[in-house]
């Protein structure tokens, strides 16, 4: 699939909703750029894996003061969750 994009004065480039949603992109998504020999560039997304999406909720937990029980460790992923879309 061929897009055209532009590249910004900061050097910027948006990458269309169709493929953002394709590759699972969202905020705060961290991508690897490799620029190859033929002069393509490759963009692909940083998997993590279950264990760092555990480790992010005792950091949300620290951030926002709350306690750790189940409930609020719920509403602590929520809440982080709303605040990335």
């Amino acid at each position: 699939m061929d897009i055209k994009a532009v590249v910004s004065a900061k050097g910027q480039v948006v990458i269309p909703k169709l493929m953002r949603e394709a590759m699972g992109l969202h905020r705060g998504s961290e991508l690897i750029i490799n620029l190859r020999d033929d002069d393509v560039l490759e963009v692909r997304p940083i998997k993590r894996d279950l264990t760092n999406f555990f480790g992010m909720g005792k950091r949300i937990i620290r951030k926002y003061g709350l306690a750790e029980t189940p409930t609020d460790v719920d509403k602590a992923i929520a809440q982080a969750i709303e605040e990335n879309n």
